[in-house]
């Protein structure tokens, strides 16, 4: 008899967990709960890993800007994880796990400001948004919406589940 399906979506997230470093606690969690939950997360994956022609610097900084205003460390971290397996240098992600965007490309600044508008609700948002879609087009524009909310949903579930605790997750060093 083989292990069935919650015993492949174990070793699947124990091999997530091994390359990114760090663990999957609200995937754990589903799995637990039910294997019928875990398999709608599991065929959710694809709208948060789209990212279509976008630069996966522009998709992890409205990602890790999104889970940073979510105030979980440990998240950030594994926001940061798959960004540097997506080839993000640690100077860049400092500023990104802080929201320091002095220290960003140009482009990557305005994902984070735009971002932080978005979330604070804030009217400079519309402005932000509209100079996305000048330079990336509208379809960038909503990419970069669906990137910010999709990194929400675990942070959100993790304190609505009692699991948020103050995380001590490494984040980059400053660039010496």
């Amino acid at each position: 008899m083989g292990i069935g399906i919650a015993g492949l979506y174990r070793n699947r997230i124990a091999a997530e967990e091994r390359a990114i470093g760090l663990p999957l606690t609200v995937l754990r969690e589903a799995l637990d709960a039910s294997t019928g939950l875990m398999t709608r997360l599991a065929l959710a994956q694809p709208l948060f890993n789209a990212a279509g022609s976008l630069s996966p610097l522009l998709v992890h900084a409205a990602r890790i800007t999104a889970l940073r205003l979510e105030s979980c460390d440990e998240c950030v971290g594994i926001g940061i994880a798959y960004a540097r397996r997506d080839g993000l240098g640690d100077a860049v992600l400092w500023c990104l796990a802080r929201g320091q965007v002095d220290g960003l490309p140009p482009e990557a600044a305005r994902v984070v400001r735009f971002v932080e508008a978005v979330l604070a609700a804030s009217p400079e948002a519309d402005a932000l948004g509209q100079e996305i879609e000048r330079a990336h087009g509208r379809r960038a524009r909503l990419e970069l919406l669906l990137a910010a909310c999709t990194a929400r949903l675990f942070p959100v579930v993790k304190r609505g589940l009692g699991l948020s605790t103050a995380c001590a997750v490494p984040l980059p060093h400053a660039a010496e």
